[in-house]
């Protein structure tokens, strides 16, 4: 019988309508705001990772400065331990070389790599606020079509109330 007064009342009809295009919207607003979320926790996840491999880049970098630094000493230890001549002093050339070596080969091999893993972890960063955004923006627009649809009901159920007191006024007066 319900079915019957909607088919037959334009009103009811065309709230149908409305409510079924809100469910779809509805439906594709919990869907965008979803990817976006998971955007969100992927770009996130990204930053984290790229932040993780700065950290590793600086202990490279540090590692290979250590190891120029003990080359040098040795290399400085063995031409003082050498008979003086050529080969002492090319020991302690070459001790002093790669000693003045180290802290440019930590830099070159550590602090830039992390530099650049940390613009791209600012990048990622950027991705998860575009990401969050259009998920407070599916957000929203998803309250606005359930405030919609809530009016549209109360609409609808208005418009029955109303012709069921019709109807039951027709009756009373047959």
């Amino acid at each position: 019988m319900t079915s019957a007064i909607m088919a037959s009342d334009p009103m009811v009809a065309l709230a149908e309508h409305q409510l079924e295009m809100e469910t779809v919207n509805a439906d594709v607003d919990a869907q965008d705001l979803r990817a976006a979320r998971n955007q969100e926790q992927a770009a996130l996840n990204h930053e984290v990772d790229l932040l993780h491999e700065a950290a590793r880049d600086v202990r490279r970098g540090a590692i290979i400065q250590g190891t120029f630094t003990l080359a040098g000493a040795a290399g400085g230890m063995t031409g003082e331990l050498v008979k003086p001549g050529t080969l002492a002093v090319v020991f302690k050339s070459a001790g002093a070389a790669s000693t003045a070596l180290a802290a440019p080969m930590g830099h070159w091999t550590g602090d830039a790599a992390a530099q650049d893993d940390q613009a791209d972890a600012k990048r990622a960063e950027a991705h998860a606020a575009d990401a969050r955004s259009r998920a407070e923006e599916a957000d929203h627009h998803h309250q606005r079509m359930e405030q919609a649809s809530d009016r549209t009901l109360s609409t609808v159920d208005e418009i029955l109330s109303s012709q069921a007191q019709g109807n039951l006024a027709v009756i009373a007066n047959v």
